[in-house]
């Protein structure tokens, strides 16, 4: 997910594109990542707050972690 530390927020086709591209993933297969990312990692990580995902618009945020 370094991706998202490049980004303030990322619409979630736009990270399933460079994850595809990071793994060398042929263009077909991008769908199939964004549909596994809108249902299944990205709300499993903004549960666990690692990101903030509004799926109404697909932006994801990677969450700041505070350091004391």
């Amino acid at each position: 997910m370094s991706v998202l530390l490049e980004h303030d927020v990322l619409r979630r086709e736009q990270l399933a594109r460079e994850l595809a591209e990071d793994d060398d993933v042929p263009k077909t297969n991008t769908e199939r990542i964004d549909v596994e990312l809108h249902h299944y990692h990205l709300p499993k990580l903004d549960a666990e707050q690692f990101v903030d995902y509004d799926c109404r618009n697909g932006d994801v945020v990677l969450w700041k972690i505070s350091t004391p």
